[in-house]
């Protein structure tokens, strides 16, 4: 459970325990909101994640190895219930795809 916490007129999310949340935390949290729930939410079955879309709609600058990594994780995969059938693209590059099948939750 994530929650903000308005500190010197700015937010910060933290974690139901008080501590604030990672970057690469923030990065799997935003790509669940923005593609694997909405896709879950359609019965898709897959879904598919371009680095760079994330990258630039959380407003991140050079932070592209942190977007792949999070992403890329078993950590996402498994908090998330998905599992990664495809990775395409450079090792950290914008251009990297992963197609995600989206599990069901009982």
């Amino acid at each position: 459970m994530i929650g903000l916490i308005e500190i010197d007129g700015g937010s910060k999310e933290f974690y139901h325990r008080g501590e604030e949340m990672s970057q690469a935390d923030k990065i799997r949290e935003f790509a669940y909101r923005e593609y694997i729930k909405p896709a879950r939410d359609k019965s898709h079955q897959e879904v598919t994640i371009r680095a760079g879309d994330v990258h630039k709609k959380m407003g991140l600058v050079d932070r592209m190895p942190a977007v792949t990594s999070a992403i890329g994780s078993v950590i996402f995969q498994k908090k998330y219930h998905i599992r990664l059938i495809n990775r395409e693209g450079p090792t950290n590059g914008a251009n990297v795809y992963f197609t995600f099948l989206i599990e069901s939750i009982v």
